[in-house]
């Protein structure tokens, strides 16, 4: 994991320290190997990134937030567009079977689309597959952009200067966050647990939190490796087959993603590169990363993220079936 980060750092890949291990995953993916990995670590990777949010928020942003209720509405619309394209594309052009295709093509969580479809009796591989493929190929191309366009080091970024007490409350919070979150049932509990253990502790108690630049490198390395975990199972011919597939979805979807920006610079008093993030069809945590690197705001980010989520998962029985009947009413005719 140190040494796909750091070889990805030398050559000046992109966000090196999360996508040099997650590529070293695909790689391997192609070659029918897999990532030796207990599945956790990336909870620690998005703890950190959880409670540093959590910790540099501030009440105002909530007040701005209940007042956008046309952000609402745009992510509605957003996730209804684009997962109606995306399942289009699965079942038409790729061959897939409706309710595969739908999982798959829905922009929520990879966690919760997989949950989703396991209980409906879907084959999980190709809907986990098509989702990492995509948060892996996402995160990349955003990434890339990022960089030639304004000329940013991702590497070099921080969260600010942090001192002994932020590294005790970050010890202190992170596994109190991620442990909260697990507890509650809540959607991306590693990211929104300690995020809103480190949002009390600043708003209610003052107790503000940075973490250190070291403490980011290592958030970094532990998601791109667990991101790299995510291929495992998956045989090289699936990979390639669901890399086409991907690409063409994301295709597809990108005119989708573009318009909703463009719509939510006119709506709401968001700027251009908070909307982008927040509205990219998946990677919760990656884009929050971006997010906060860049100086966009990752709050924002993390919550229209989880309402992306949240209406997924609600909304996706009666999408389905919406779906189904139409595909079946197109197929009789």
């Amino acid at each position: 994991m140190a040494l796909a980060g750091w070889l990805a750092h030398a050559i000046h890949y992109p966000l090196a320290w999360m996508l040099g291990p997650a590529l070293v995953g695909l790689l391997l993916a192609f070659g029918g190997l897999t990532v030796p990995s207990d599945g956790r670590l990336g909870d620690i990777g998005r703890g950190i990134l959880g409670a540093g949010i959590g910790g540099s928020l501030q009440v105002q942003q909530f007040v701005v937030l209940a007042r956008e209720w046309e952000l609402i509405v745009l992510v509605v619309a957003y996730v209804t567009v684009a997962g109606g394209v995306g399942a289009v594309w699965f079942i038409r052009g790729c061959g897939w079977s409706p309710r595969a295709a739908i999982y798959a093509a829905l922009p929520g969580g990879l966690s919760e689309m997989v949950e989703s479809a396991r209980q409906q009796g879907v084959d999980v591989r190709p809907v986990a597959l098509a989702h990492t493929l995509r948060v892996f190929l996402l995160v990349s191309g955003v990434s890339l952009l990022i960089v030639l366009t304004q000329f940013v080091n991702l590497d070099q970024a921080s969260f600010g200067t942090a001192g002994p007490r932020d590294i005790g409350l970050l010890l202190l919070l992170v596994p109190a966050g991620v442990w909260l979150g697990r507890a509650a049932r809540i959607p991306a509990p590693s990211v929104l647990g300690p995020m809103i253990v480190a949002a009390v502790a600043g708003i209610g108690f003052g107790w503000h939190m940075t973490p250190p630049i070291w403490a980011l490198t290592v958030a970094q390395a532990l998601i791109g490796w667990s991101l790299a975990r995510r291929f495992a199972g998956s045989t090289a011919r699936q990979t390639w087959i669901s890399m086409r597939h991907v690409v063409g979805q994301l295709m597809l979807i990108l005119p989708v993603w573009v318009a909703s920006v463009a719509l939510g610079l006119w709506l709401t008093a968001l700027d251009g590169q908070t909307l982008m993030l927040s509205l990219a069809p998946g990677g919760q945590a990656e884009m929050a990363l971006l997010a906060w690197l860049i100086g966009a705001d990752a709050s924002y980010v993390v919550i229209l993220h989880l309402l992306r989520v949240v209406l997924v998962v609600v909304g996706a029985g009666l999408f389905i079936r919406l779906a189904l009947h139409a595909f079946g009413t197109a197929s009789r005719g």
